[in-house]
This record gives C-alpha cells, structure tokens and sequence, in this order.
C-alpha cells in the first residue's frame, strides 16, 4: 500500500470521527406523540406512584471472620417491589444471601472476611 492509497482509504475515517467530534449530545426522547394533556397525566400518574414506593435501610457491623444476616420487613398493610443488600467496605466481605422471603420480607447474610464490615439492607417496599 503506497501512502497515497493509504491516505485516500483514511479519508471515510477522518469523516466520521469529524463528525463523531463535532455532535452534540443526543437526547433520548422515546415519548410518542400523544396530546399534552396524556404527557400531563401520565406524568401525575408516575408522581403519584413514586409517593406510594419508599426505600429504608438497615445496617449491623460484622466482626472479622464472623457471618450474620438481616431480615427487615416492610410495614403491616404494606408490600415489598424489591430487596437490596451491601457490603460497606470495599473487599472486606461479601453477600452470601440476598432475597425475598415472603410478601414483605427481605434476608440479607453477608460475611465479613479481611476487616469488620457493616452489613446493609434495603427493602424496597409500596402501598397507600
């Protein structure tokens, strides 16, 4: 390949990284046209539904070598969306068991390997 070929191939590449560099960032509007009196209401019906789902954690600290489990649970008339744990120090430890275990409980064990850890749950629990 001679360096005029060379540079005659390159030339798609320098356009599209010319244009790569020049755009703007797209935005992502995946919304289809509807009036906007439903982008209203949908808008109030997400509000609303953000209002009814809460998230609240719970935490104990593992010593070194030991293991332990958490098992909060959402409030009585309540149900729970979904169920979260965390190891707080990064490398220390690690999570053995993250699940639901009924309507509104969440178990989270975790173990504490190289240093004491703290040991987090959160259910993510909804309702009126």
């Amino acid at each position: 390949m001679t360096p005029r070929t060379f540079i005659r191939s390159s030339w798609p590449l320098v356009a599209a990284a010319l244009v790569l560099a020049t755009a703007g960032i797209a935005a992502a509007n995946h919304y289809p046209r509807v009036p906007r009196a439903v982008e209203k209401r949908d808008a109030r019906v997400v509000d609303s539904l953000s209002r009814l789902v809460w998230a609240d954690s719970t935490s104990i600290t593992v010593d070194v070598g030991g293991c332990d489990c958490l098992e909060p649970t959402c409030d009585e008339g309540t149900f729970m969306v979904g169920c979260g744990g965390e190891v707080v120090e990064l490398y220390g430890g690690f999570l053995n068991t993250v699940r639901r275990t009924s309507r509104a409980t969440c178990l989270v064990c975790g173990c504490a390997m190289t240093t004491a850890i703290e040991l987090r749950a959160t259910p993510v629990c909804a309702g009126l």
